[in-house]
Parts: structure tokens; sequence; C-alpha cells
């Protein structure tokens, strides 16, 4: 029986799903400084997430804003519960801001499918806009086209077992218009886990939103400038390159800030994106600029009229607005040094910036892309071996012995810091 109420959907609201370093980060600026607590932007449960129950298990969240004041987040204000409870309660926030771990977003298209078969049960397809939310994905990563495909064969598959009516040729382009692309510069810590954690939001970041339908991604960008968020419509830009320009800005910083951060010892020291950048500029950073740019002509993130020392002077100033930041996986790896658990591995952010970068490299034909990639996550990977000698031989982690870092273990690997 279809519900007889007119909409679900509450205009003007945001929902976080979940809620982590990064989702932390936008809830604080899009509430006015964690000022305006009103139960229009809340977090969303990420469905079987250890994290989630803890922090309903706590009664809310702690957060320590930038002059080092300590508050508390009460949940029963701020956790909104998860996108199918929103419905049942007539209650879906207009924009879901996706701010997970990359390796977490195949299990948020399972969920989101999961609501869109609620959805229809409930008020039906044809009155989806009364109903279904626009879903801006945040974390960081080369991923977008994949996980639309990913989303449009679960949808198909819902509607095999008659769980969705025929999704052609009305139906499964605009439920796949409401995915959107969110390329940030967000910033924001979590130091501890579970119900104990403490988060850290950075500075307000300027986010760019590509892809999707036009009137969906105009009115996404409204909702949040409303909150006073600084955020543009990126338009007619493919979401793969707003994904590729980004993807630089994060490897020069996490992936060569960890090399840099580390030295031949062993010895880790942070360093702030200014000094990355400057230690960098002696043919580091072009160097990946350049197969970057290789990998994103071939395709199509990139024209025939630009040019990789073009894209690196854009990486540079984008960068720099972030001066003083210490990046995330910088941030990370000193805070698992300190607590004795950081592994050999590459975090999921680096992961799924690698991985495609490499799968496209070999898909175009790109041999010395391939090499270059593989062989950049191999350094990497033995500086963190020898950090944690270091610390083991200097009183602190011990020796870890874990394995590698392999596709398998990234679905395990914990949450860190994002920016």
């Amino acid at each position: 029986m279809k519900d007889a109420r007119t909409t679900a959907l509450v205009r003007g609201s945001v929902g976080i799903l979940p809620a982590g370093a990064l989702g932390v980060g936008f809830f604080h600026h899009l509430t006015g400084l964690s000022g305006r607590l009103d139960g229009s932007i809340v977090f969303l449960d990420r469905p079987g997430s250890s994290s989630s129950r803890a922090m309903h298990a706590a009664g809310g969240l702690r957060l320590r804003t930038a002059d080092g004041a300590e508050r508390r987040l009460e949940g029963r204000t701020v956790l909104g519960g998860n996108l199918v409870d929103r419905l049942a309660l007539g209650a879906v926030p207009e924009v879901v801001i996706v701010t997970c771990n990359p390796d977490q977003l195949l299990e948020f298209v399972t969920h989101f499918v999961e609501f869109v078969c609620e959805g229809h049960a409930r008020f039906g397809l044809e009155r989806a806009d009364a109903w279904l939310p626009a879903v801006l994905l945040a974390p960081n990563g080369i991923y977008f086209q994949r996980l639309r495909l990913v989303c449009g064969e679960k949808l198909e598959e819902a509607a095999v077992f008659g769980r969705l009516p025929p999704l052609w040729p009305d139906y499964l382009e605009k439920l796949l218009g409401r995915f959107l692309r969110g390329v940030t510069m967000q910033t924001g810590v979590r130091e501890g886990s579970g119900g104990d954690a403490v988060y850290r939001p950075g500075p307000a970041g300027h986010t760019k939103v590509g892809g999707g339908d036009a009137h969906v991604r105009r009115r996404t960008v409204a909702v949040l400038a409303g909150r006073g968020a600084s955020v543009e419509d990126a338009g007619p830009a493919r979401p793969t390159r707003l994904e590729f320009d980004k993807a630089l800005i994060n490897l020069v910083s996490n992936l060569l800030g960890q090399l840099l951060a580390v030295d031949a010892r062993g010895a880790f020291a942070p360093l702030e994106v200014e000094e990355i950048l400057a230690r960098a500029s002696d043919g580091r950073s072009l160097e990946l600029a350049r197969h970057v740019f290789a990998v994103g002509r071939a395709v199509g993130a990139y024209g025939t009229e630009e040019s990789p020392e073009g894209i690196h002077e854009t990486m540079t100033a984008a960068s720099l607005v972030n001066r003083r930041h210490v990046p995330s996986s910088l941030q990370y790896l000193g805070l698992a040094l300190r607590a004795g658990t950081l592994r050999p591995r590459l975090t999921p952010t680096e992961q799924w910036l690698v991985e495609p970068l490499v799968r496209y490299a070999r898909s175009a034909g790109l041999d010395d892309a391939v090499a270059y990639f593989r062989g950049l996550r191999e350094r990497l990977l033995e500086r963190l071996r020898l950090a944690i000698e270091h610390a083991a031989a200097h009183g602190g982690q011990r020796l870890s012995v874990a394995p590698e870092d392999g596709a398998d273990h990234a679905a395990r690997f914990p949450s860190h810091p994002t920016s």
C-alpha cells in the first residue's frame, strides 16, 4: 500500500553519512561552527558500522574546536539513524553527503538500493522527486564512473527480482542522476575510536560539485551554499576530470608527503603542505603530475590543449590554500606509530588513487606509468616498514609482521583522518 503523504523529503536539510573525520568537518561548518543544532543537519548511520553503534551507545560524539575547547554533540540532536529509518519517519534529508572511506562506498551503494526499493514500496518510483535525495559522494579517490555503473547493475538486479518496476526507459537515468561527485578541500581529524573518539574539524574547505542531473546539481549547490558552505557547481565538467585534479593534490600531499616525512633511518616528522611542496619541487611532484596527466589524457579527463606543467601549477596553487595543514595520511601515520597500530600498507585513500591509475594506465598501454605508480607504491611501503622498525627500536610501536597491502586488506583497514 502506497504512503498517502505527499513527500518524505525535508527541503533544505542535509544528512551526512557517517560521522567520521570528514563528515564532522562538513557538519561543523554547515551548522555555523556547531552552533545551529536544530535537527536539519544530522549524521546518518552507515549500516553495519561498529563506529555508528558505539556512537549511539555513547549518546553522541565529542568535538574539539580550533581553540582547543571540547564540546559534546548530543545523539538525540545529531544522530539521525539510517536512510531507510528516515524514509519511515517521513524525514529524508534533501541532500546526503557521503563521507565514508572509499573502500566502504560499495556498502553504501547496497544500502542506497535498499532505500530505493523501500521508497518505491511506500511511494512509487513515479513520485521519486518526493522522497529521493541528492547523493554527494565526497571521499577521495577515482571511482565515480565505476560506482555509478555498479549502482545501475544493482538497481537492474532489484528490478529482475520484482523489488522495482522495469527501469527502462523512464527511471534508471533519473535514479543515477541523483549521484553527484563532490571534490572537496574540507579537512578533519579523528583521534581515538568508537564512542571515545574526539573529532577535530579543519578550516572550512571549498567543494566542487560535478556529475549527475544538472537540476539536481544546482539544487544541491543552493542547499549547501544556503548553509554557508563554500561550494560551486562544476557545470558540465566530467566528474573524472575533477577526480584526477584532486588525485594529484592528494598524491603529492599524502603519498609523496609520507615518503618525505619518513627519512632513510625510518624516523618520522610531520610536514605541512608548504614544506612538502618545497621539498618535492626538485622534480618529484612534476614527475608525478606528468604520469597522472598521461593517464588522465588517455581516459579523456584532460584535453590536447592542456599540459602536465599546467595541471602541476594549478595543483600547487590549490594545495597552498591549506599551506599550514598537515595532510591526513601524515596525521594518521603519526597517530598509528604512537598507538602501535601502523602496518606497511596503503590507506584506502591512496589505494583508491593508485590502483585505478594503474588499471587505467595498463588498459591504455602506458607501461611507463604502470611502472611508475607501482614503484611509488613499493617505495612508500618500504618507508612504512622502516618507520615501524625505527619506532620499535626506540621504544615505540612493536615490530609489525602483518602482510603488505593488497586489495583483500582494503575493507579491513581502519578509519583515519581525511582531507
